[in-house]
C-alpha cells in the first residue's frame, strides 16, 4: 500500500462537491503516474534459446525457449518422411512435441510483441543436396495451453540442404500483439520438400547448434489497484496498491 497527501493551493468551501470529484480524478492519475514513474516500460530484443526441457501448459506439453544457456547435449526435432512435394510438415521431437514455449508473462505485467523477430534454426536433410523450403510460425499460448497463430514467416528460398546442420535465418514483422500475465509466446518450424524424399531435422540445445529466436518484448506494468482518496482539512490522502512486478 502506498500513500500520498495532496494539498490544494486554495480552499473554497462552496465548491466541495466539485473539488471532491477533482481530488478523486487526481488520485487515480497520481496512482497511475507514480507507478509508471517507478517502473518505466522496458523494450528489448531478447535472445530465446531453444531447449529440449518440457513444460506443461494446461494439458499440452511444449518444449521450452528462454534466455538460459544451452544444456550442451544435442536435441533434435525431425519431420516424418517428406513424401509429398508442396506440403508443409511439422518438425517434432521423439515424443511428438512440435512447439517451443517461452516463459510466462509475470504477474502484474503486460508484454507487447510488436517489432521484427528473427528465427535462426540449425537444419539439415537426411540426404546431401535434398532441396527444401522452411518457415516458422509464431503463436500465442494461453494459460489453458491453447494456441493462436500470431504470424508466419515467408517461405525461405529453396535450399539444397546438407546432411550437416547449417544455420538459416528468416524474419517476421509482428504487429501490435499483447500478452497478459500467464500467457506465453511459442514457435514451431516446418519443412516443405521440393525433393520429396527422406527427412529433415532441427538441431538445438548445444553450443554447436544454438538454434534461437530473437524476440521483441516491451514489458509494462499493470495499472495500480485499490486507489482511494480520503478528504481531509485542505488536503486529501491518496492510497493505492502498485502492481505485483
Amino acid at each position: 500500500m502506498q500513500t500520498r497527501r495532496i494539498r490544494p493551493t486554495r480552499a473554497y468551501p462552496g465548491l466541495r462537491v466539485a473539488v471532491g470529484a477533482a481530488v478523486l480524478a487526481l488520485a487515480l492519475m497520481t496512482g497511475l503516474l507514480v507507478s509508471i514513474d517507478r517502473r518505466h516500460a522496458q523494450a528489448a530484443a531478447s535472445t530465446q534459446n531453444l531447449h529440449a526441457a518440457d513444460v506443461v501448459v494446461g494439458s499440452t506439453t511444449y518444449n521450452t525457449m528462454n534466455t538460459g544457456a544451452v544444456v550442451g547435449t544435442l536435441a533434435t526435432a525431425v519431420t516424418p518422411t517428406l513424401s509429398t512435394k508442396g506440403t508443409w510438415y511439422n518438425m517434432a521431437d521423439a515424443a511428438g512435441v512440435t512447439t517451443f514455449a517461452s516463459d510466462p508473462v509475470p504477474a502484474g505485467a503486460t508484454w507487447q510483441l510488436q517489432g521484427t523477430w528473427t528465427f535462426a534454426p540449425y537444419l539439415n536433410a537426411s540426404g546431401a543436396g535434398l532441396r527444401r523450403y522452411w518457415r516458422a510460425n509464431l503463436v500465442k499460448i494461453d494459460t489453458n495451453g491453447t494456441t493462436t497463430v500470431i504470424g508466419t514467416t515467408a517461405s525461405s528460398l529453396r535450399i539444397a540442404m546438407s546432411t550437416t546442420f547449417t544455420q538459416y535465418t528468416l524474419t517476421l514483422a509482428v504487429g501490435p500483439t499483447t500478452l497478459t500475465a500467464g500467457q506465453r509466446f511459442g514457435v514451431n518450424f516446418q519443412i516443405n520438400p521440393d525433393d520429396p524424399s527422406g527427412t529433415s531435422s532441427l538441431g538445438f540445445d548445444i553450443a554447436a547448434q544454438t538454434s534461437y529466436v530473437t524476440a521483441q518484448i516491451t514489458s509494462t506494468p499493470d495499472a495500480p489497484t485499490s486507489v482511494v482518496a480520503t478528504p481531509g482539512s485542505g488536503q486529501a490522502s491518496v492510497t493505492w496498491v502498485a502492481p505485483a512486478s
